[in-house]
């Protein structure tokens, strides 16, 4: 298991965010939506996406892959976007060729560090949330994730090719509150990092899976539905429970 602990900030939530009276109200809108505090940028934002993300049918489709190109960092060719999907800190956010974005997912990059990239031919299935908080999030190719799923990080996250990963699983890097000091809030105390979550390539998450910061899966490995997955698990390995260990080896 990885053991180095750095400690961060706590995530401050949108409304904090954009409450707060450093800058006005709508640069911080516009930092919150494309990653950026242009205005151009801001006004790009709502002139495609605002009014694109709920254009129904095929004809939707066509329209954001022709026009959503110009607010995202990139995005390749024969990109499908569904209904309402919903994109933050788009400067910060890359798609890749043949990438799928079913209907309701949500893609949050926030903080000048953030980082997202999602790779070709991944397919990110109905009400998925993918959400940075300062630091790298990067899907491999051919990478599949399920319906009502959390892919979210305050630390680094990386998943590699060919994953498959079932409904309702839950992939945190970071995010877990310091609590010892009684005069302050959980919520704005810091989230010591324990150095992020990495999965190899051709590996299975079953159905409600929990990944915790600072452990790993192994390329090839099958983690069996409903596991907490909360250290290192090794290459092509067979692994359920909670905590998750190994069964037996695949071969």
């Amino acid at each position: 298991m990885m053991s180095d602990v750095s400690q961060e900030a706590g995530p401050r939530p949108a409304a904090d965010f954009l409450s707060n009276s450093s800058k006005s109200w709508l640069k911080r809108y516009a930092l919150l939506s494309t990653g950026s505090e242009s205005l151009l940028q801001l006004a790009k934002y709502e002139l495609t996406i605002s009014l694109l993300q709920s254009w129904p049918g095929g004809l939707g489709i066509a329209l954001r892959r022709l026009f959503y190109p110009f607010c995202l960092k990139s995005m390749g060719k024969n990109v499908t976007i569904g209904r309402n999907v919903s994109l933050r800190g788009t400067r910060q956010i890359a798609l890749g060729k043949d990438t799928f974005l079913d209907d309701m997912v949500c893609i949050d990059a926030r903080g000048k560090e953030a980082d997202i990239r999602l790779g070709d031919n991944v397919l990110v299935a109905r009400s998925t949330i993918i959400r940075s908080r300062g630091k790298e999030l990067w899907i491999g190719d051919g990478t599949n994730i399920g319906s009502f799923c959390m892919v979210g990080t305050n630390g680094r996250l990386i998943l590699g090719k060919d994953i498959l990963i079932g409904g309702y699983t839950y992939l945190c890097a970071g995010g877990a509150h310091l609590f010892e000091d009684t005069d302050t809030p959980i919520l704005y105390q810091d989230c010591p990092s324990r150095g992020g979550i990495t999965v190899g390539d051709g590996a299975w998450l079953g159905a409600r899976v929990t990944v915790l910061d600072g452990a790993s899966v192994g390329r090839g490995t099958v983690v069996g539905a409903h596991s907490l997955v909360n250290t290192d698990l090794p290459e092509m390995s067979i692994c359920f429970g909670t905590p998750a260990k190994v069964i037996r080896p695949r071969d």
